[in-house]
């Protein structure tokens, strides 16, 4: 989970606020005076817009578009999303080539921007000469590629996306603010909210706490499997103590006539604890590589996944010797605080 919290989405996700005002063809003109005043305030970075399947993490909007290369026509399946001219700025998405839309109203009929997963798939070497059409038939230029970045969850590889200038259609407000100030900035939209849309409850969520809710059944199963781990080491903790102390008690006499020459505690653990060292040393070298490639297969079935280092193994197995250390000191510790005449009396 680590790994997916600390992953590059691609896009700004952190203090961005996400509001969904009412989607009535009649709130357009509200919803972009609303927009407007919102940039008014000095807590606030940047405004944008979006329409069905611009919110990461969402449902998407699938459909087919007609593609003209080398001359020939083909068909594919793609995401589609409907934005404004602000979304890419205030989501810090990179364009990559070509240029964002304008204000101008000529991009919403005769200019799309596609992501590099669709590049790769067409096999584009120049991407913003080509053309494609939807399902009116007319054919409109590419005029930017953006970087890919996961508007699904990170189960799914990012798949081609065509982004269409759309601000009538509003399903979505994204605030960018300015960290530092987050109260006041969050007062002022409500007041602009409950001034342009009097009878709808003012209500919103973080970008980053929605995303994060794709995970909630991973983070649960996380929570259990630490406190089973955890259960599991005090178990296996128990039992090698209680192992140890049994051979430490069969073994007292030899204790004591070798405090009575002059040995340390330091020298009765390690007469101890080696031959435990050198067992668990021994399995965990033979267990790693079954766990090495059990963990390797099941990482394969994500498209996104972090690496295997030894650097783990090498951890794991040095905190299991810790740990294995400490437990029979402590049985010896429990011996040798009889005294060694005591112990070399007893049968």
């Amino acid at each position: 989970m680590v790994f997916v919290r600390d992953y590059d989405l691609g896009f700004e996700k952190d203090n961005v606020l996400v509001l969904e005002p009412p989607s009535d063809s009649t709130m357009y003109e509200p919803t972009t005076a609303f927009k407007k005043n919102l940039m008014n305030h000095s807590t606030i970075k940047n405004v944008s817009t979006g329409g069905y399947g611009s919110l990461p993490g969402a449902d998407t909007r699938r459909g087919s578009i007609n593609v003209i290369t080398d001359g020939k026509h083909d068909a594919r399946m793609v995401n589609y999303t409907n934005i404004d001219e602000d979304y890419f700025s205030t989501l810090g998405i990179r364009i990559l080539e070509g240029r964002n839309f304008d204000s101008n109203p000529g991009d919403k009929a005769n200019g799309i921007i596609v992501n590099e997963a669709m590049v790769r798939m067409m096999g584009w070497k120049s991407p913003l000469e080509q053309k494609v059409s939807f399902e009116d038939g007319k054919f409109t230029d590419i005029i930017g590629v953006i970087r890919d970045f996961n508007y699904t969850s990170l189960y799914n590889k990012v798949e081609p996306q065509v982004i269409v200038l759309n601000k009538s259609e509003i399903h979505y407000v994204y605030v960018a603010l300015r960290s530092p100030q987050l109260n006041d900035a969050l007062t002022f939209i409500r007041s602009e909210w409950e001034k342009t849309f009097p009878n709808e409850p003012f209500a919103y969520k973080f970008l980053d706490e929605s995303l994060a809710a794709q995970y909630v059944k991973e983070e649960t199963a996380m929570t259990v499997f630490t406190y089973f781990s955890i259960l599991t080491i005090i178990i296996s903790c128990l039992g090698l103590f209680g192992l140890s102390s049994l051979a430490i008690y069969q073994r007292r006499r030899e204790v004591g006539i070798r405090q009575v020459v002059g040995a340390d505690f330091t020298s009765i653990l390690t007469l101890f604890a080696r031959e435990y060292i050198a067992l668990i040393a021994l399995s965990t070298i033979l267990v790693s590589p079954l766990v090495w490639f059990g963990m390797e297969k099941w990482l394969q079935t994500f498209p996104y996944r972090g690496e295997l280092s030894i650097t783990l193994f090498i951890l794991i197995g040095s905190s299991v010797l810790l740990v294995s250390i400490i437990t029979v000191a402590l049985s010896i510790l429990k011996i040798s605080r009889m005294k060694a005449v005591r112990l070399i009396a007893t049968q």
